[in-house]
């Protein structure tokens, strides 16, 4: 109440409806919505993974793999090979005093383990091994080949090794020399403990041509600290 007894104005405050604007509010423009813009897209499922089917081993690598094998280590070294040299540039000519090796063919030897068939060329290939490449004239390599031979003399009979002699510095490579025997021959030799087993090779180049195996007799020794090891044996001559 007031002094001069006037009645004080009595204020409502209205409820604005939810339709009902505010007054003094500004309703600005709901901005349309493309959906190709705004909305979330989902990131693409990444496809299941795709399990390869391990290849299928033939019966000559089947029957290889369940025989029992004696590892023989081997050093290589051929002689009488008598390859031509290769021909000489301008430049190699100028500096042929400093460098006399430079025309001679790179070689190296591979060893493969087939079974013994009609068809060598068509047989499967069992074991495969190879030095390293080297140019001189007769190499002796640095790297041996620890070949794995069955230790039955009747599954030792069923497999050959087969060396090439390949020079690397032309082309694709090329076979220069082949030559083979027997896996029980080597076997043979490495339990009567020959020192070296020579072998003809069959050379357009040459009729003299060998290859020599110098049999190693090493064997893996368990580490005392560290009970586990790989067992791959690689072998080097010095």
């Amino acid at each position: 109440m007031m002094a001069n007894d006037e009645m004080e104005p009595v204020i409502q405050a209205k409820r604005p409806s939810a339709n009902a604007p505010v007054e003094g509010s500004v309703s600005l423009p709901i901005p349309a919505v493309d959906p190709k813009v705004d909305d979330v897209v989902a990131p693409p499922l990444s496809p299941p993974p795709v399990v390869l089917p391990r290849p299928v081993l033939d019966a000559a690598s089947l029957s290889y793999r369940s025989t029992r094998k004696e590892l023989i280590s081997v050093f290589v070294a051929c002689t009488h090979l008598n390859l031509p040299q290769l021909p000489q540039t301008f430049f190699q000519s100028i500096f042929k005093g400093k460098k006399p090796d430079t025309n001679l063919p790179e070689i190296r030897v591979e060893v493969d383990i087939k079974p013994v068939g009609d068809d060598a060329a068509k047989a499967s290939t069992v074991f495969h091994h190879t030095t390293e490449a080297l140019r001189v004239k007769n190499p002796s390599f640095s790297v041996g080949l620890t070949i794995p031979v069955p230790v039955s003399k009747a599954n030792s009979d069923e497999y050959h090794l087969h060396f090439r002699v390949v020079q690397t510095d032309v082309g694709l490579e090329k076979t220069v020399a082949t030559t083979e025997m027997m896996c029980g021959l080597l076997l043979e030799s490495f339990k009567q403990g020959s020192p070296v087993v020579h072998l003809p090779l069959l050379a357009s180049t040459s009729q003299e041509a060998i290859l020599s195996l110098t049999l190693a007799r090493v064997f893996p020794i368990k580490h005392n600290v560290l009970p586990t090891q790989n067992m791959l044996m690689h072998m080097y001559a010095f």
